[in-house]
């Protein structure tokens, strides 16, 4: 924030909060500023700080009409960068009830901190993010977040009918919601399923109705998202099993910068061909991610992996006979 701006809001506070009514022309007399440049400070206290601010037309001055203080103004200019490149990334999942907020905060960090570098106020030109579309109707999708949120932030359970894409029906469950995670898109919510009692992840995208239950549950000390999924490709679950891909000298390099599963191991052929070692409890979604590659992938093992591909292959040239 700028210095000066920083010292003029300050000064203002303090004067009130010590009632000393403060009036317009005796603060821009004290700064050597406009009259219209305090009472733009004045507008940003009440607007944008949500101060109880209001004018005391008996003391000619202002004051609060309950207890406020004012938060430390101790940005850097990194800080502001990383707010709103955070804002603009959570632009882009609208579904999410906490991005009217995460606005609302980014607008009132760039007014604290009177950010005015052109670098700043078109951050957005030069960094971006591709992010996968929204699966499933906004509508839908927000509301089963909102209450899904809700019941985690609280600590009670939900109850959903879920349409389960597997048995091509729906049914009833009442879940204690531990989780929700985005994948590709695709928002999902984790927790204990009491019909199943286990654990699983519900698509909510699936999820046709769903409200708070006034049930409260306690939520597992030890339980991770990351040690949840840690077999998982994505966020399917399975038994996990040993896997053995190979890709071609030309596409090798490509998929050698990245590492694409934690249990990922990988051996340098004499033809310049990598081969990528998982163990991994989710095949659908591996042969889904194989698949992309074209020829330029093959399966080694298992073999029961090796006739998934097989099928699904043969069932891809079906489409084009």
């Amino acid at each position: 924030m700028e210095k000066l701006k920083m010292e003029r809001l300050y000064h203002i506070h303090r004067s009130i909060s010590m009632g000393n009514y403060p009036a317009v022309k005796r603060l821009a007399e004290r700064f050597e500023v406009s009259r219209r440049t305090i009472e733009r400070d004045l507008e940003f206290l009440r607007d944008r700080m949500n101060a109880p601010l209001r004018y005391n037309s008996q003391r000619r001055g202002y004051e609060y009409t309950d207890d406020f203080e004012l938060p430390p103004f101790n940005f850097s200019e990194e800080e502001v960068v990383a707010t709103i490149l955070a804002a603009r990334l959570l632009r882009q999942y609208s579904e999410l009830p906490l991005q009217t907020h995460a606005e609302l905060m980014t607008d009132k960090l760039v007014h604290l901190a009177n950010v005015t570098p052109p670098e700043f106020e078109q951050v957005g030109r030069y960094i971006s993010f591709d992010l996968a579309s929204l699966r499933g109707n906004e509508g839908q999708v927000r509301e089963a977040l909102e209450v899904s949120l809700k019941a985690i932030q609280h600590r009670v359970n939900v109850h959903l009918e879920y349409f389960g894409a597997y048995r091509g029906q729906a049914s009833e469950r009442k879940v204690s919601p531990y989780h929700v995670r985005n994948k590709d898109g695709a928002w999902y919510l984790i927790g204990y399923c009491h019909m199943r009692e286990d654990i699983r992840t519900f698509a909510l995208d699936r999820i046709i109705r769903i409200g708070l239950v006034n049930e409260s549950f306690t939520y597992p000390e030890d339980f991770s998202v990351e040690n949840y999924l840690a077999d998982s490709w994505g966020i399917e679950k399975g038994k996990p099993g040993r896997m053995v891909i190979r890709f071609s000298k030309e596409e090798a390099p490509w998929v050698d910068n990245r590492v694409w599963h934690p249990s990922q191991k990988k051996k340098w052929e004499e033809d310049g061909s990598l081969i990528l070692e998982f163990s991994v409890g989710s095949f659908n979604e591996v042969l889904r991610w194989v698949l992309q590659f074209g020829s330029s992938a093959e399966i080694i093992e298992p073999e029961s992996f090796r006739e998934m591909a097989t099928v699904e292959i043969g069932k891809m040239l079906e489409n084009y006979e």
